[in-house]
């Protein structure tokens, strides 16, 4: 049986567009049926409010029940005038609105404390809409002629049997509207809020970022809520996205549920701890190459596990309401190499790791702290991170059933989902995940929504996220913790649509983006659908994958974005209004940010390090005007990423070749190469000047990773050849080779002279005084040996940066 239409109407409006309501309301399929799988929310009704309600134009808001409206519409406010009262419990009434904080792992010390959030969001969203307050009053208290807006614990609790027939998750509400009365009640505080950010959506109300620029609410006079019993219940019991640092958009995205705390590290060696243990009992802590380091713990040590147990007992006796605790391995690498410890491994080897996997010690660990705390505590449960290279299930131990993995495959491509065809590797996330399900009853995600080690640049993951939650949600996902900074210029609204779908992973994500591009840009809304949908696209179907930024280049085309400006062009002459223009603003810097990032890539490959700089330091202006703005629209990470992976490389060439220093010669992009897998390379003579067989192929360095040339799963040395002309004229002089970095340590020939060794740290550049190899008028043959076994990023190696010959100003000279 189909749904009768009925409408939430917000009336009053003085649309400039009413001439295109008929046609808003076919696209939107409002004239005709859709079926439940289109709706953009989970519950009895399968129609969702679909129209468009723009800040400044206004249009009319429909909704569809999918149990028909047999009434009519409850009226809260009519001409300006309050036709309602909001009603909470007394207890609620007194409650104090708990502070948002980063993260509330607990609920608050006042239950009631999100009712009375409930009924003052409400209030005030109202408010802003209608400029009519609302007046909240207790149960007993409500004035004669208003119709009540009973809010949790002042509604009926027979409603709590519809909710529970979708289940039992305290974030799970009921809405129901009908008979002269509005009534919010969750199965939880919590829920009651949740119900108020689906009153306040159904009423045009949206938060697509934080702050005001994120914010609609459409202006009006009279505000109606039509007959509906609404039921949602989330797909997931966990909803969190880390590094956010928005605690009330995060609230009014129902982001919420149990923060599972997995963690780094194990309880009783923190940092202090493990220096004072150190100093006496070195023998707790990891053998690396013979010597011990407070990297890792030697998890075989039985004072290792004692001390891990007590302090496991204390957390949960400080803390009793806690359910799980987190635990892990520190992070990075530095693995204990005793007998016992190697003696606990499964033989397993992590591809991506390019190491042994540590999966089997470690859940053999935690199974061992579970048994030393059950005796007092049967029933709680620790969580860990699948990371690094303890992300492979144990192929030998049998993991405790009390233990929560959460899956975070650092290891793995960060621009594609897990069932793009385009990545092959992502799926092996899904096995991961599978194969964890296996063995214990609930695995969760803790991922990566944004390019991990990146500066910031655009990066639209809704496709990403529109196919891994569902899938997530078939592959038994329990809950999500994804780290995801809030790069808001970069990536909106994907953040926004990654809500939606964790609370319902049926979402509409089509019905969303409309939804979003009319109500987020208005008149602009064209263009900036052009210029999202372009950039999205050639993120998700790019065949690149390396880390960081080095393949934003070949990602977004000059092709790419060329029509990626036309499109902001076109949407800065149609935003108007203060509003609209600085939401395009927004986008409109992030694109100038990429194009200061890959002239600077691209200026100094050809050794223009003036111009490279002037990049650089664009890019600087660009960052802090969307850093300063509230909230701020790019990470705080941007900055440390940028200098970590390509400013010093500009900044060190600029400084080498001005202010009296000189560019001698910059070597071409592309070398000789070899991979030398047996390391024979060194022994066979490839460093010696007069070498000239061997089948050496060509490779690009700085414009193109190892990643991009097939080499993306190549651990090992590789070899670097090239010829070059130093002119006459610098006989004399002094004489250096500059190298802007490589992944991970480099020896450095020139004709046949060992000029050193790179220092540790990679993507740094570093240089050698080659006054007495350097031959002056003639040609000179560079040999660079690079090896690189560690993964320090995805599809890294070798030469990562441009290389050059460099005279240091002369004493005297100006």
């Amino acid at each position: 049986m189909r749904a009768q239409r009925t409408h939430v109407s917000v009336a009053g409006l003085q649309s400039p567009f009413r001439a295109h309501r008929r046609e808003v309301r076919q696209m939107y399929g409002i004239d005709r049926p859709t079926n439940q799988r289109a709706a953009l929310c989970r519950g009895t009704w399968g129609w969702r409010f679909a129209g468009l309600l723009s800040l400044a134009a206004g249009w009319a808001v429909f909704a569809a029940p999918a149990i028909p409206a047999r009434g009519a519409a409850v009226t809260l406010i009519e001409k300006g005038q309050a036709r309602s009262v909001l009603v909470l419990s007394e207890k609620a009434f007194r409650a104090t609105v708990p502070p948002e904080t980063r993260r509330r792992r607990r609920e608050p010390a006042d239950p009631k404390g999100d009712e009375r959030r409930a009924a003052e969001e409400i209030r005030w969203h109202l408010e802003e809409m209608t400029g009519v307050r609302l007046e909240i009053v207790p149960a007993g208290q409500v004035p004669q002629g208003l119709i009540p807006i009973r809010i949790g614990s002042a509604a009926d609790a027979a409603l709590d049997s519809q909710v529970r027939k979708r289940g039992d998750d305290p974030a799970s509400f009921v809405l129901k509207a009908g008979g002269g009365r509005l009534s919010l009640r969750g199965l939880a505080p919590a829920g009651t809020l949740n119900a108020a950010y689906e009153l306040l959506e159904q009423l045009g109300v949206r938060w697509f970022l934080p702050g005001r620029l994120g914010l609609v609410i459409p202006k009006t006079d009279t505000v109606r809520v039509a007959e509906q019993t609404t039921v949602q219940t989330p797909s997931f019991g966990a909803r969190h996205l880390q590094a956010v640092d928005a605690p009330a958009w995060q609230r009014r995205m129902r982001l919420g549920g149990p923060y599972f705390p997995s963690a780094h590290g194990v309880p009783g060696f923190g940092p202090r701890e493990s220096e004072r243990l150190f100093a006496d009992h070195a023998e707790y802590f990891s053998l690396v190459r013979g010597k011990r380091t407070t990297r890792q713990l030697c998890v075989s040590n039985p004072g290792v596990l004692r001390i891990a147990v007590e302090a496991t007992k204390a957390y949960f006796r400080q803390h009793p309401e806690a359910e799980i605790m987190g635990i892990g391995a520190n992070d990075g690498r530095g693995f204990c190499e005793c007998e016992d410890c190697r003696a606990l491994d499964g033989g397993d080897f992590d591809p991506f790791g390019n190491a042994p996997s540590m999966t089997d010690r470690y859940v053999w660990f935690f199974n061992q702290v579970l048994k030393g705390i059950e005796g007092e505590f049967p029933n709680k449960r620790l969580g860990f991170y699948a990371y690094s290279v303890y992300n492979r299930p144990p192929v030998r131990v049998v993991p405790d059933r009390r233990l929560v993995p959460a899956v975070a495959l650092i290891t793995l491509c960060r621009f594609h989902g897990m069932d793009n065809p385009v990545c092959p590797e992502k799926s092996y996330e899904q096995w991961i995940i599978q194969r964890w399900g296996e063995r214990v009853p609930e695995v969760y995600y803790r991922g990566y929504w944004y390019n991990l080690a990146d500066p910031g640049l655009p990066y639209f993951f809704i496709e990403r996220v529109r196919r891994d939650i569902p899938l997530g949600k078939d592959l038994g996902v329990a809950g999500w913790r994804v780290e995801t900074p809030a790069d808001w210029a970069a990536s909106a609204p994907s953040r926004y649509v990654a809500c939606k779908l964790m609370w319902d992973h049926t979402a509409d994500v089509d019905r969303l983006m409309q939804d979003f591009y009319e109500r987020f840009f208005g008149p602009a809304r064209g263009p900036m659908r052009r210029y999202i949908e372009t950039m999205s696209h050639a993120l998700t179907t790019a065949d690149f994958h390396t880390g960081s930024s080095w393949d934003m280049p070949h990602i977004y085309t000059p092709e790419v974005r060329a029509k990626a400006r036309a499109a902001l062009g076109e949407a800065v002459r149609a935003a108007t209004g203060p509003v609209y223009g600085k939401r395009v603003w927004m986008y409109q810097r992030s694109f100038d940010y990429l194009e200061a990032f890959i002239g600077m890539l691209q200026a100094r490959a050809r050794h223009d390090y003036v111009a490279s700089k002037e990049a650089l330091d664009r890019m600087h202006r660009i960052r802090q005007e969307l850093a300063d703005h509230s909230p701020p629209l790019i990470g705080r990470h941007a900055e440390s990423y940028l200098r970590r992976f390509f400013s010093r490389v500009t900044e060190a060439g600029y400084q080498r070749t001005t202010n009296g220093n000189e560019l001698i010669v910059g070597l071409d992009d592309t070398w000789q190469f070899q991979i030398d897998p047996a390391g024979v390379g060194e022994a066979i003579g490839w460093w010696r000047p007069e070498t000239s067989g061997g089948n050496w192929q060509r490779i690009r360095t700085s414009t193109a990773s190892w990643s991009d040339q097939g080499l993306r799963y190549y651990k090992g040395l590789a070899w670097y050849r090239q010829k070059v002309e130093i002119p006459a004229r610098y006989a004399g002089r002094r004489i250096f080779l500059w190298i802007g970095g490589v992944d991970e340590q480099a020896k450095v020939w020139l004709n046949g002279k060992l000029l050193g060794t790179s220092p540790k740290g990679c993507f740094v550049p570093f240089e050698f005084d080659a006054t007495e190899a350097a031959r002056t008028g003639g040609p000179n043959t560079v040999v660079v040996g690079v090896t690189n076994v560690v993964l320090n990023e995805l599809g890294t190696g070798g030469i990562t940066g441009p290389v050059m010959f460099y005279a240091p100003k002369e004493p005297g000279r100006r």
